[in-house]
């Protein structure tokens, strides 16, 4: 039987029975301006005139030829000063300087050219380092360790700190600080306009501004991609005083040009049901054992996604992307599912098409994180904390090698056949999702992988508040707890109590009065992307993105990246959209045949294109 695409109980509107979600929407694609837009003339020009950079109080490398400043500070009043300052970095010969003891007085050099990039060309890149919403302290220390190649690249390099998952102290100002969504994004957000502020003081054009990371720092980047002047951040950057306007009184955009983004770990409305359909339906053990109330929910939670999905208005190539219901599984079929499995099938096909045989899969995570710009922050300890970050103790066991091809094909066949390589045509072609996922990359998180029934994942304390330091945080299992309450109660290990409790955490509101469902819009780069939600129409999309991300992650679902990669390639604005699925990676920077940094610069180079 195939599923109405009307949107039902079991779509995503259901969690306005948490809180705010408003969906539908009408607003069309128009341009988009940043918010604020009072008339220059009635504004105090002198109100962000703290954020001034000093521009006599630049340090130069004179071995290496760069020019920095650390330790500055990007919005009047800051939650946090561990946090919520930046580092800048400049080629030397951007800048004309002139000694005045310590430091220098630099101008912009506007002759200058290093790499493709004149002065006023270059472009300026972000490093995002947190792999599972850590917070990015800010740099107080300078050190030249990794810069070489943004350096001769041309690139304007800034640091920026920004807030964590968790609620804080600084030492500084002997107070608490608010962590979670969406602090950390706003971070960047005031970062990105104390910059544009600072436009006719610094080299480098600053509308083409690039934000790149992995794992949760990857899904910050694409968060910024999809959020340019969301009128959703408004209040939170007022709290921050973050600069809306530059000193002639002109607007100020918090908008990206580029996203680079590798293995982006997103929490999209909705994102248990996505995990128990991607991966989920296809366990049987665990919180997935037959007769548990927990396996009940996560067939419910997966027909919740198909329903979703059927409302949200996809397409790939200008067709429709929909599932349909079967009798094999779990709406196991139609052109989503297919578009899914074609993009499965394409990573294997590059992967047995140019891998060198023997091959040993990769042991540990490759490059999380450690990009340069904290002096603070050596190369080894930043490869220690990504390890950690991504629960990788350095310690797993070594992998079988595979001697050649066929013998890499025959061990994954070893119980019957579900993938197939043609070496005429270097094509693979899998029998189906399921195999795939049983095979490859089976769930290793429990039932309600997001938001943890018991509150103890990273989302649930992204999500937590000022009082709490962990919430609930998906109005889509709250919606199925409800509505099959009784059923489960005859289930094992059901709790009375906890429809209560996902309700009133639900229900709970940040210092601005804001509920969970708020917040997540918020983090939600769908919500500006997809005619079905409120947010569609009401932000400025960056142009270029370029997602690479590892398949054989098991505690997230690709459709998350699926589902961005075809709303971003319908959506009028966006000029060129990469998604990379990458086969025998799980979250990782790895790349086949290249060097993931020396691609992303190389990139850039380009002008966002391949």
């Amino acid at each position: 039987m195939s599923v109405s695409t009307n949107v039902s109980r079991r779509s995503f509107i259901s969690l306005a029975s948490a809180g705010a979600l408003t969906v539908l929407s009408a607003c069309s694609k128009g341009k988009n301006k940043p918010s604020n837009p009072t008339s220059a003339e009635t504004r105090d020009l002198n109100k962000y005139a703290a954020l001034a950079i000093n521009m006599d109080a630049w340090n130069y490398d004179e071995t290496n030829d760069v020019w920095w400043q650390n330790s500055l500070q990007y919005c009047l009043t800051p939650a946090t000063k561990t946090y919520e300052r930046l580092a800048i970095y400049v080629p030397g010969p951007f800048f004309k300087g002139e000694k005045n003891g310590k430091t220098y007085t630099c101008t912009v050099n506007a002759e200058a050219q290093v790499g493709n990039f004149k002065a006023s060309e270059a472009p300026v890149v972000m490093p995002l380092n947190p792999v599972s919403f850590t917070g990015q302290s800010a740099p107080t220390a300078y050190s030249f360790d990794g810069l070489a190649p943004y350096m001769s690249a041309g690139f304007i390099y800034v640091y920026a700190g920004f807030r964590g998952r968790n609620n804080g102290y600084d030492s500084d100002t002997n107070a608490s600080f608010v962590g979670g969504a969406p602090w950390g994004v706003t971070d960047l957000k005031a970062a990105i306009r104390f910059l544009r502020y600072n436009a006719e003081s610094l080299p480098g054009d600053l509308e083409k501004i690039v934000p790149f990371g992995a794992g949760s720092s990857g899904a910050m980047a694409c968060i910024l991609g999809a959020t340019g002047n969301a009128s959703l951040y408004d209040d939170y950057l007022e709290i921050l005083g973050a600069a809306t306007y530059d000193a002639r009184g002109n607007n100020l955009s918090d908008s990206v040009y580029a996203v680079r983004a590798w293995s982006p770990t997103l929490a999209p409305l909705g994102c248990d049901g996505a995990y128990e359909w991607y991966c989920g339906q296809y366990a049987k053990d665990g919180t997935r054992l037959e007769g548990t109330w927990t396996a009940a929910l996560s067939e419910d939670l997966s027909r919740a996604f198909a329903d979703n999905l059927n409302s949200l208005g996809l397409t790939n190539d200008g067709n429709a992307l929909t599932l349909e219901n079967t009798a094999g599984g779990v709406f196991a079929d139609g052109s989503y599912y297919r578009y899914l499995l074609g993009l499965v099938e394409d990573a294997a096909s590059v992967f047995l098409s140019t891998v060198s045989f023997p091959y040993t899969p990769a042991n540990t995570p490759l490059g999380l994180g450690g990009f340069p710009g904290d002096g603070n922050l050596k190369a080894d300890e930043a490869d220690v904390i990504a390890r950690a970050a991504a629960g990788d103790d350095g310690s797993k066991t070594t992998p079988i090698t595979y001697a050649s091809r066929n013998n890499y094909i025959k061990e994954l066949n070893a119980d019957y056949t579900w993938i197939r390589f043609n070496e005429r045509t270097n094509k693979v072609t899998i029998t189906d999702l399921g195999a795939f996922i049983s095979h490859m990359r089976a769930a290793s998180a429990d039932v309600c992988a997001y938001d943890g029934i018991a509150r103890a994942t990273t989302f649930n304390q992204l999500f937590g508040n000022a009082q709490s330091d962990a919430l609930h945080f998906d109005g889509m299992v709250l919606s199925e707890l409800t509505e099959n309450q009784n059923m489960y109660a005859q289930l094992a290990n059901w709790n009375d109590s906890i429809i209560e409790t996902w309700k009133a955490d639900l229900e709970q509101t940040d210092d601005l009065k804001n509920d969970t469902v708020h917040r997540m819009q918020m983090s939600d780069p769908l919500y500006y992307l997809s005619g079905n939600y409120g947010g569609f129409g009401k932000a400025k999309i960056a142009p270029y993105w370029e997602i690479q991300t590892g398949l054989f992650q098991s505690n997230v679902s690709f459709t998350s990246e699926a589902n961005l990669a075809a709303a971003l390639k319908a959506y009028d604005s966006v000029k060129q959209m990469t998604l990379t699925p990458v086969w025998g990676e799980g979250l990782s920077m790895s790349e086949l045949g290249i060097d993931p940094i020396e691609g992303f610069i190389a990139w850039v180079n380009a002008g966002f294109t391949k």
